[in-house]
């Protein structure tokens, strides 16, 4: 009886939904247009019954946007099937009918200047005297087995 009165959406899922925002790299400032932001990789608790654009902003590279939609959810259809008027009406009111899609954002500024600015050291750069190591080997023909 308290499905029919009550909305299944609501009950299954509420009226917020978590977002995951990630970067490469880590740390973009990212903003949800209703006042939060957040330091990536982070996360969102977002009312579903809206339309959110991200904005994520990281020195030296130009802000980009990611828009998050809203679709009707799964959980409002079992409304219908239970012939749950009142549950409908309680999962629209709410917001609980929807869901945001995607659920999971990602922000990429690997392919603007900021990489060309900053590249990743190589191996070889972070670990120079495996160099010594490599040519003692090879000089010697000597074959080195891994220990584990």
């Amino acid at each position: 009886m308290a499905i029919l009165v009550s909305g299944c959406a609501t009950i299954f899922t509420g009226k917020y939904q978590n977002v995951t925002v990630t970067s490469e790299p880590s740390g973009a400032m990212v903003s949800a247009g209703n006042g939060l932001s957040l330091t990536t990789p982070g996360s969102f608790k977002l009312a579903r019954n809206q339309c959110y654009t991200l904005i994520a902003e990281y020195p030296g590279a130009e802000p980009q946007q990611k828009k998050l939609t809203r679709v009707v959810q799964g959980w409002f259809w079992g409304n219908i099937l239970l012939v749950s008027c009142t549950g409908c009406a309680v999962d629209l009111a709410s917001g609980s009918a929807y869901k945001l899609i995607p659920d999971k954002v990602n922000f990429d500024f690997t392919s603007t200047d900021i990489a060309a600015a900053n590249p990743k050291p190589s191996y070889l750069e972070i670990y120079p005297d495996i160099i010594d190591q490599i040519r003692f080997v090879g000089a010697n023909d000597l074959y080195v087995e891994s220990v584990k």
